[in-house]
């Protein structure tokens, strides 16, 4: 504790600083005995103390020196995210979209289900959303973050979205190479680039890249023949 600046002297303590002392003391026996830092609220003082912890580090008012001497001895801060406990209904809903995303993963060759429009599964996509926006929260168990980290989810949007741009212009630059007819979803892409660009959206490197291949910035409908039935909803990717 001396390597993170913290003073055990009597003069250079106050009273609230040595009952905090004294209690991380007890903290420390504590998980000695159980081994951990979960400490329930009826165990008293120590599980007041405990609960007074984390409700001042989630709202910002704990002292850095503190927050650092309690993560040195594993305390938890969200015991959301570590509870083992689940109702059968809960877990059952879990490991059947799991097991969807397992096979997505076989059939795609990655976890980037989207979040609107797959259709064989459209509960996946809102679930997969989830379990991210979880993770960032903190709240995402940690056998399940496990779990999905085994299958390589992916927990970056950016860097789905980045992955894929890059699907999608791999595909029209094989048919330009080609000279191939595209189909619904290419040319779709492919309109929303153009948009993109003129209402300057679109990052500049991926512009290059669709100069790189001769992109056509100007639509030519019998080429591109957009389908009614393909929507109007504008994605970036």
């Amino acid at each position: 504790m001396e390597e993170i600046g913290f003073l055990w002297t009597g003069a250079d303590m106050d009273r609230k600083d040595r009952h905090w002392v004294v209690m991380f003391e007890e903290l420390k026996e504590y998980k000695a005995t159980h081994g951990h830092c979960k400490v329930p609220i009826k165990e008293g003082t120590l599980g007041r103390w405990v609960k007074t912890q984390r409700r001042m580090y989630t709202t910002g008012n704990l002292r850095r020196d503190r927050q650092e001497m309690l993560e040195s001895v594993g305390f938890i801060w969200r015991l959301k995210s570590f509870s083992p406990k689940d109702n059968p209904e809960q877990k059952a809903l879990w490991d059947s979209q799991f097991s969807a995303l397992s096979k997505f993963k076989d059939e795609h060759g990655h976890t980037r289900v989207p979040c609107r429009g797959y259709l064989e599964n459209r509960e996946l996509g809102i679930w997969v959303h989830n379990q991210r926006r979880r993770n960032k929260e903190g709240t995402l168990r940690l056998d399940r973050k496990g779990k999905l980290d085994k299958i390589g989810f992916t927990w970056d949007c950016d860097e789905i979205y980045e992955e894929s741009w890059l699907e999608n212009y791999e595909q029209l630059k094989h048919c330009y190479a080609k000279k191939l007819a595209m189909g619904k979803p290419i040319r779709w892409w492919a309109k929303n680039q153009r948009t993109f660009c003129a209402n300057g959206s679109l990052e500049p490197e991926r512009k290059a890249l669709l100069d790189e291949i001769g992109f056509e910035w100007w639509e030519r409908p019998e080429a591109e023949h957009m389908d009614e039935d393909y929507g109007d909803n504008v994605t970036k990717t």
